[in-house]
């Protein structure tokens, strides 16, 4: 009988970790964005979900701004992680 840690199969979907906290509540503060992932929402369009950290705590973040989104995909891939504030400029959210 085969075990199956024998097949040296490791898990391909690289899950964020830690607890989850609004967008809404992070606004003004000061955090470093470790990766990201776009996908569908559940509701209409696109959502993008942050891994963050704050004080050295990991935290999960959400939002479907499309300001947001639009601007992450302007990252290169080695500008991971980066430090930013997210403010609300004219009803939407800004990477400043």
């Amino acid at each position: 009988m085969n075990n199956f840690k024998d097949f040296g199969i490791k898990a391909k979907s690289e899950t964020f970790v830690g607890d989850k906290k609004k967008m809404s509540k992070l606004l003004n503060t000061e955090i470093i964005v470790l990766k990201h992932k776009i996908g569908p929402s559940k509701y209409e369009g696109l959502r993008l979900d942050l891994q963050i950290k704050i004080n050295d705590v990991l935290m999960i973040t959400w939002t479907s701004s499309e300001y947001l989104i639009q601007m992450i995909k302007d990252i290169p891939d080695d500008g991971f992680p980066f430090k930013t504030v997210i403010k609300e400029i004219n009803e939407h959210y800004e990477f400043t």
